[in-house]
């Protein structure tokens, strides 16, 4: 069998190469006969195995009782398991020329699996090498948390230091002790009394006032804004200071937050700040008002867009104006409904409101040239003290309401130049 194979491989490499024994002919060339012994390689392969067949039927056969026996021992002492004992068992009943194929086969097997656990295992390399380059960029976080941890600790350390020593401090400071009529305080020792601490408005007490403001800057009876009295030394009783003071002192839950007092009065720095503060929120109260009553509520724009609907009533919208100051101030809720605004204004409120928005719509019709930032200063000079400092606008219209006298004559029918008179 073992002739027969190298025969026929030998003469079919040499015809497959073109080469004869001791042909010099190039080995590129390949003529008809070797192609045709390439055809009939398939059959002198089914010849070799039949052949083998023929010689040796059988390519495997069990191992016999000693055979087996020693078998068991190497099993036993190599530790395989059953899978493997049935692949070395296998391997050890197969007999035959054939044998080298099934060991080399079973051998080829074990170097590829053995190169897929060699990929596996770098892959896990290249894994474990990234979770140890995260590891390590932790290890540096926790250095740095660790060094910022100390550094914090000093400072708890030195504020714990600190506490000390105004624990000290206060303990070693002069006791307040009765004298002999009981009713006044002399201090034990030499030592400097403490100095008190400077009063300053509190947050909730600030909320108060500007709420209190934003109630009473629509109010229909206001008499001022900042003043406390006339100029001939009359007290103002409805003004706007005195309306959010008198407020908040009413209210009891911002009571803690006032200026201290002692036997019923008020220490006097910290009722200077506290009016200070008040007039600052009327100041405030007072420009936001005049900017929304001097701005013109926006109706007409976009009236050259087609998609807009037809805008129905008075421009400018009295109802849309005191709506919105309304909303702005608090005193009516984001999605109010205009109507119920409007129905829960009094006549004298939505009078003064449209004198400021006529006031207004005066100045700006009057002024010959534009006058920028001296627009508020006119405003407000205006409005509050009923002057004008601007003494290049001419007035065009009298706000005066008419005398009782100027309505009978109307009435009647007398004529312009008598009622004049």
């Amino acid at each position: 069998m073992s002739s027969f194979q190298n025969r026929s491989f030998s003469n079919l490499s040499q015809e497959l190469s073109g080469l004869g024994p001791g042909s010099n002919s190039p080995q590129t060339l390949v003529n008809a006969t070797s192609l045709r012994t390439f055809n009939n390689f398939g059959t002198l392969r089914d010849d070799a195995s039949q052949d083998f067949d023929s010689v040796n039927p059988r390519a495997s056969r069990p191992l016999g009782p000693g055979e087996l026996l020693v078998f068991d021992e190497l099993v036993t002492k190599a530790g395989l398991d059953v899978v493997h004992r049935d692949l070395a068992l296998t391997n050890s009943e197969s007999q035959g020329p054939f044998r080298h194929l099934v060991m080399s086969v079973r051998m080829a097997k074990m170097l590829f699996e053995m190169t897929k656990l060699t990929d596996h295992l770098l892959k896990m390399s290249d894994q474990v090498g990234g979770l140890l380059d995260k590891v390590e960029a932790g290890l540096v976080k926790v250095n740095r948390l660790s060094m910022k941890g100390g550094s914090t600790s000093d400072k708890v350390e030195s504020i714990t230091e600190h506490l000390e020593t105004l624990t000290e401090l206060v303990q070693s400071a002069p006791t307040v002790q009765p004298n002999a009529n009981g009713n006044a305080s002399v201090w034990v020792n030499n030592a400097a009394a403490p100095t008190p601490v400077a009063w300053t408005c509190s947050p909730e007490l600030r909320n108060a006032i500007v709420n209190a403001a934003h109630r009473f800057i629509i109010m229909d009876n206001l008499e001022s804004y900042t003043a406390l009295e006339t100029p001939e030394r009359v007290w103002l009783t409805c003004s706007l200071f005195n309306c959010i003071k008198t407020a908040v002192w009413q209210n009891g839950t911002v009571s803690q937050f006032l200026p201290p007092q002692v036997n019923g009065v008020s220490e006097v720095s910290s009722t200077r700040t506290y009016n200070t503060e008040i007039k600052n929120v009327a100041k405030h109260a007072r420009e936001h008002l005049h900017l929304l009553a001097n701005s013109t509520v926006q109706l007409l724009t976009g009236v050259y867009n087609p998609k807009n609907p037809v805008i129905h009533g008075t421009v400018p919208n009295l109802r849309a104006l005191l709506h919105r100051i309304a909303i702005k101030f608090g005193q009516a809720a984001d999605h109010a409904d205009m109507d119920s605004v409007w129905a829960s204004t009094s006549v004298l409120t939505r009078c003064r409101i449209a004198y400021l928005k006529l006031c207004a719509f005066s100045r700006k019709d009057a002024a010959p040239v534009p006058f920028g930032p001296l627009l508020t200063t006119s405003s407000t000079k205006c409005v509050n003290e009923g002057g004008n400092i601007q003494p290049h606008i001419t007035e065009n219209v009298s706000f005066r309401l008419p005398w009782e006298a100027d309505v009978n004559a109307g009435i009647l029918g007398v004529p312009d130049e008598d009622m004049d008179q």
